[in-house]
């Protein structure tokens, strides 16, 4: 009583493909040994750039006002 697997998708990591080459991986290879048809998920970046932004910008000023301190003692 399984059920029958049409598609699968994945990331796109090492352990699915090989995107270094343009040899299969034998994961790919049993795929299309089972007739099971093979696609990547899109990443969705959404506004984390943004939020990679404000953190940066306050580890940036963290650290000099760290510095400031450190210099005037």
């Amino acid at each position: 009583m399984g059920s029958d697997i049409k598609k699968l998708q994945t990331d796109n990591g090492k352990g699915f493909t090989n995107s270094e080459s343009e040899k299969k991986t034998l994961f790919e290879l049993k795929l299309d040994e089972k007739g099971i048809e093979y696609g990547f998920v899109h990443i969705y970046h959404g506004r984390m750039g943004k939020w990679k932004e404000a953190i940066g910008l306050i580890a940036s000023t963290t650290q000099a006002r760290n510095l400031k301190v450190k210099k005037n003692c």
